[in-house]
């Protein structure tokens, strides 16, 4: 109890020094069970994906074709450095973020540094009777260059559909 779980966690906080060069996370179903009660400590980093480690550089990262339903944090969440290069598209988000955080309400989040990063062409829905998510992404990062959120579907039409820092492109 008040622990978060997750459908997959990269952790590169211990590697050091060493770059990870090429990880791709690829066409994975991920579901919770809608749970009752009140949301506890641990929900807001209980995602579907959670890419965490800011202190290692993450090149030719892909995140695509996954399905999260029901997480209780984001459902794609990330502090890692992917200024090598990451690509965060064609993913469906169902019903994210039901955790008692404000801060991550939404269905993918992305904070620390970054740059050379495509969030491309996913899709959030939130379809509880009371919405839960504030912003179909927050990309709260400062991006160095090269940070682009491009023709993501976001519904309802009542919640925001980008939240985005300084230095990110949104089309």
């Amino acid at each position: 109890q008040n622990q978060p779980s997750w459908g997959i966690l990269l952790n590169v906080a211990n590697t050091g020094q060493a770059p990870i060069i090429g990880v791709s996370i690829l066409s994975n179903t991920i579901s919770f069970p809608v749970v009752e009660g009140q949301p506890s400590s641990g929900d807001a980093v209980s995602g579907g994906i959670v890419l965490t480690g800011a202190s290692t550089q993450v090149s030719n990262l892909t995140v695509s074709g996954n399905t999260i339903t029901n997480a209780l944090g984001p459902a794609i969440w990330s502090d890692i450095d992917p200024t090598g290069g990451a690509v965060i598209n064609s993913n469906t988000i169902t019903n994210p973020a039901r955790s008692s955080d404000a801060g991550e309400k939404t269905g993918i989040y992305i904070s620390d540094r970054t740059a050379n990063i495509q969030v491309e062409k996913n899709t959030i829905s939130d379809m509880l009777v009371l919405t839960s998510i504030t912003s179909g992404l927050s990309l709260v990062s400062r991006c160095s260059s090269n940070c682009i959120a491009a023709g993501n579907m976001v519904t309802p039409s009542s919640v925001t559909p980008v939240i985005a820092g300084p230095g990110w492109t949104v089309k």
